[in-house]
């Protein structure tokens, strides 16, 4: 499983190449250290990812990495509502009872629901929206405790695949997004494993999948209709 707390290898860059090691130690403390200044590339529940603190900061060192624009805002992941609960205002209580619904139905789970997010708020955001899943990956649950939200975009160079365990890491695309953040935590090889499913519901109640994924949309559908019975 991916969230496993230990087999973990550590793959850093030394000499000018990729080394991977056996790692013994606490990999939620490591990759907490390595959030809080900059980046590191580990597993989430779907795909490999870059993860940084969802803040100004934690942006522009995932933008840079991947080489792509900082208006791109990554999904963040958080260990439970909570978090960002006071972050969040629904402009209608349409709006917020049927995302109750489907946080109790599918978080922490492979759902990214799009919330409407404070102007006051450390995240940034986009026309005043934050993409935002519970994890069920027990590694960055914990890391998200210890730091707070957390950014997650897929481990790749813009334009190129994602990669699927350490070895993708020692040369080609691999290496050089390793070279831009220096560091992964690697263990299970990731197989076909599909990206979350992107949802929001907007005021009026209606609801938008932005991206079929791990969660089909006639399960979304059938969890919102609990809202009508």
């Amino acid at each position: 499983m991916l969230d496993l707390l230990d087999g973990f290898v550590e793959v850093t860059i030394r000499g000018g190449r990729a080394v991977i090691e056996d790692f013994q130690g606490d990999v939620v403390d490591k990759i907490a250290g390595f959030v809080t200044v900059g980046a590191v590339i580990c597993p989430t529940e779907t795909v490999y990812g870059v993860i940084a603190k969802a803040n100004r900061s934690g942006l522009e060192t995932i933008a840079r990495a991947k080489g792509r624009s900082i208006d791109q805002l990554p999904p963040v992941l958080i260990s439970d509502f909570s978090a960002i609960e006071g972050d969040v205002r629904f402009a209608s209580e349409l709006q917020a009872q049927k995302t109750a619904l489907l946080i109790d139905a599918f978080w922490p789970g492979s759902l990214t629901l799009v919330l409407p997010i404070l102007e006051r708020t450390n995240l940034p955001s986009n026309r005043g929206v934050v993409a935002v899943r519970q994890t069920p990956n027990r590694v960055l649950a914990e890391v998200s405790r210890v730091v707070g939200p957390l950014y997650a975009s897929s481990a790749n160079i813009h334009g190129s695949s994602t990669i699927t365990c350490a070895d993708d890491l020692v040369s080609g695309d691999g290496f050089e997004l390793l070279s831009r953040v220096g560091v992964a935590y690697c263990n299970s090889p990731i197989g076909s494993v599909l990206a979350s499913t992107i949802v929001e519901v907007k005021v009026d109640g209606s609801w938008l999948c932005h991206r079929e994924g791990a969660i089909s949309i006639d399960s979304i559908a059938g969890a919102l209709e609990k809202y009508e019975s």
